[in-house]
C-alpha cells in the first residue's frame, strides 16, 4: 500500500472536519446565559459537512488515483456547505438581541475542507507518477559509469 503526502493531507483534513463539527460553531449570550451550538446541531449544514468530511477522508486513504479526485470533490462540497453555514450564522447574528459569536469549530472545519481540497489532487498526481514509473528490479540496474 503506497502512502503519499496527498493521502496524509486528506486524512488530516477529514479528521479536522470530523472534530470541528463536534466543537462550537456558534455562541449566543443574552441576559447572562450563554448557549453554544456544535456543528452537528446546526440544522442541516453541520450534518452535511460531517458527511462530506467523512466521505472525503475515506476516499483519501484509498490508494487509487481516482479516489484523490473524489476526495477533492467532497472537500469542495463540504466547503460550500461551510460557506452557507457562515452565511446563516452571520444572518442570525445580525437578527438576534444580545451577543452572538461564530465559534472556533467552524474554522477548524474550514481548515479541514481546504486540506481535503489540496490533498485530493496531490494524491492523484503522486499516485499517477508512481504508477507510470516502471519498478526498478535488481537485474535491471543501470550500467556502471
Amino acid at each position: 500500500m503506497k502512502i503519499v503526502m496527498g493521502s496524509i493531507l486528506g486524512l488530516v483534513g477529514g479528521l479536522l472536519v470530523l472534530v470541528g463539527t463536534m466543537l462550537p460553531w456558534a455562541t449566543a449570550t443574552s441576559g447572562g446565559v450563554t448557549v453554544s451550538a456544535a456543528g452537528i446541531i446546526v440544522p442541516i449544514f453541520g450534518i452535511l459537512v460531517l458527511l462530506m468530511g467523512l466521505l472525503g477522508m475515506v476516499f483519501a486513504i484509498i490508494p487509487k488515483p481516482v479516489m484523490g479526485i473524489l476526495a477533492m470533490v467532497f472537500g469542495i462540497i463540504g466547503l460550500v456547505f461551510l460557506l452557507l453555514s457562515f452565511g446563516v450564522l452571520s444572518i442570525l447574528s445580525s437578527l438576534g438581541a444580545g451577543v452572538f459569536a461564530i465559534g472556533y469549530g467552524i474554522y477548524i472545519c474550514l481548515i479541514g475542507a481546504v486540506l481535503l481540497l489540496v490533498g485530493g489532487p496531490m494524491q492523484y498526481v503522486q499516485l499517477k507518477k508512481a504508477a507510470a514509473a516502471p519498478p526498478m528490479s535488481p537485474m535491471m540496474a543501470p550500467p556502471p559509469a
